[in-house]
């Protein structure tokens, strides 16, 4: 970022989450420790974040029949049934302090029992070491079931990655000019965020992604060749496209990769039914 005027050459946004916000302002602060350079956090309203994988004030009927229909599988019913006796030892649990039949959701206990297993260096739950990876095997065959066919990554979040394309797209371009301009572009989400665009780009995480996780798009000219490549990278770890196993993408291979995953009409796909648009 040497160099780099940051009045126009940086941009930052976030979902309008205090967590997501403190994430962007602490990344800026790290990349930034001895300027007095702020760069402004932006923010979208709530429902129509692209951020989200679908944002739960934006209706897309056709995204939520797409989810109906993955939860109706035989498979899916066989993965809640397997998960019975975990679920029984956490109704017994809030049962315990007279809380039976409170409603509770597998990731907000996943939430709070990594939070108590860092720092408290026990399981609030009284969940085993087994338990609690099952249940992260669970949350993501909940997700894979949620985005399994490219059509529903396309409407969780394919908007999402237009917005990144249309960054990159400046800079090749050099239209529009103020996006041109942009050298570091920071989006700061959440982790069903990132998994979100793992699976739009044929990648889905094999773990649930641990704190600070990044995926980063990176654009690199070759002056000489007038090419553009495309480098994404994973936590540190580009990925490999392929039977050359290359880290780069030629930008139209890039462009190629992703055209299925974005929709030129989101509302209107949103609004048709089942069988209406093409996989």
């Amino acid at each position: 970022l040497k160099g780099v005027d940051f009045a126009t050459g940086a941009f930052v946004r976030s979902t309008d989450v205090p967590r997501t916000l403190e994430s962007a302002y602490f990344v800026m602060q790290g990349l930034l420790p001895h300027t007095s350079e702020s760069v402004p956090i932006h923010v979208s309203e709530h429902h129509n974040e692209v951020l989200y994988p679908v944002a739960s004030g934006a209706r897309c009927a056709r995204f939520e029949d797409l989810v109906k229909e993955a939860y109706a599988s035989s498979a899916w019913r066989d993965e809640v049934r397997d998960m019975k006796p975990i679920t029984d030892k956490i109704d017994q649990f809030f049962a315990s302090y007279g809380f039976a039949g409170q409603p509770w959701s597998y990731m907000l206990i996943y939430d709070i029992s990594k939070v108590f297993r860092t720092y408290a260096r026990a399981d609030p739950f009284g969940l085993t070491d087994n338990d609690y990876e099952r249940i992260e095997q669970h949350l993501l065959k909940y997700f894979d079931h949620k985005l399994e066919r490219r059509k529903m990554a396309r409407l969780a979040i394919g908007r999402f990655i237009r917005v990144i394309n249309e960054q990159i797209d400046a800079h090749v371009s050099g239209d529009p000019p103020q996006l041109k301009e942009r050298k570091f572009v920071l989006y700061s989400g959440h982790d069903t965020s990132v998994m979100a665009v793992m699976h739009a780009l044929g990648r889905p995480c094999t773990e649930w992604p641990p704190y600070a996780t990044y995926v980063a798009f990176e654009l690199y000219e070759d002056k000489k060749a007038l090419e553009y490549y495309v480098r994404i990278v994973y936590n540190g770890k580009p990925l490999r496209w392929g039977a050359a196993r290359s880290e780069l993408l030629r930008y139209a291979e890039y462009k190629e990769h992703c055209a299925p995953i974005i929709p030129s009409n989101w509302e209107r796909e949103c609004a048709l039914r089942l069988d209406d648009v093409p996989a």
